[in-house]
């Protein structure tokens, strides 16, 4: 009996098939997003990414979900930066960003951060 992720299983085990054309020098941004939690969003990015990364392209996850951000947690990893301190010019972007399992960079969006509500219109 065929269930739902019966044709994922199958594109996985053939990814040769799916290979992505030749590199080029210019960046690709691909959100992920949806208007409500608890989807799986932070779960298809993760996994996406390492996919990606899997198959030779350059990759940086950017959890922009400020307040319920959690990529740094799937990775179980506890990010020491997250956006916050960007936004607050306490941190650079190249401080701020993290590598997580196989290596996979990313930035945190940090979770509680009722400080964000506080910036001022300069940072903003």
């Amino acid at each position: 009996m065929s269930d739902q992720a019966q044709s994922l299983r199958q594109m996985a085990s053939s990814l040769d098939k799916y290979r992505l054309p030749p590199r080029n020098r210019h960046a690709k941004i691909i959100t992920i997003t949806s208007g409500k939690g608890g989807v799986g969003k932070s779960n298809f990015t993760l996994n996406f990414a390492l996919a990606l990364q899997s198959l030779g392209r350059k990759v940086l996850v950017f959890d922009a979900d400020i307040g319920m951000a959690n990529i740094d947690v799937l990775m179980g990893a506890h990010s020491q930066y997250n956006l916050l301190h960007l936004l607050k010019r306490e941190r650079s972007i190249d401080e701020i960003i993290q590598t997580g399992i196989g290596g996979l960079p990313y930035i945190a969006g940090g979770s509680g951060l009722s400080e964000l509500f506080a910036l001022s219109d300069e940072n903003l």
